[in-house]
């Protein structure tokens, strides 16, 4: 193998890779937010959960959870222009929360990555099943197409 054939093997891994990263990002891309409302209940969930609300109706439901005022809180986002994503998640006691890490799009999915934070150390809490909650305003065009939003602790 000569000089030349290093050159042409080189620059055919230099195009292969410059092919393989941008079908990478094109499955899945960022989706930015605000947190709108945080904190937990007393009271037990099945499992980690996510819902992307985008009507009265399902945000609502779900301010059904929340302490009155971030229930209003929650309910004055204008879905018009923003839809929410919440995230809820069940732990053994009070005093945790949940920390969304990322958002990511990935077709008609969205991958929400959360990390459990638990109470600070010698911080006294209650022994109740408790669950943990974060709501996200997220721009509605950053959802079109999305038909499921799918928790993923990370």
């Amino acid at each position: 193998m000569g000089p030349g054939h290093v050159a042409l093997a080189l620059a055919l891994a230099v195009a292969a890779a410059a092919v393989v990263v941008p079908a990478a990002t094109a499955r899945a891309h960022g989706v930015p937010w605000t947190v709108v409302a945080s904190g937990s209940r007393v009271g037990s969930a099945e499992a980690d959960a996510a819902s992307l609300l985008r009507t009265r109706t399902a945000v609502r439901a779900f301010s059904s959870l929340l302490p009155l005022e971030e229930a209003r809180r929650v309910a004055a986002v204008d879905l018009t222009r923003s839809a929410l994503v919440a995230v809820v998640a069940p732990f053994p006691s009070c005093g945790w929360s949940v920390r969304v890490r990322a958002l990511e799009r990935s077709g008609t999915r969205l991958r929400v990555l959360f990390a459990a934070q638990p109470p600070a150390k010698g911080t006294v809490v209650c022994e109740a099943l408790t669950r943990a909650y974060v709501v996200l305003r997220v721009l509605r065009s950053q959802v079109a197409g999305v038909v499921r939003a799918v928790p993923i602790r990370a």
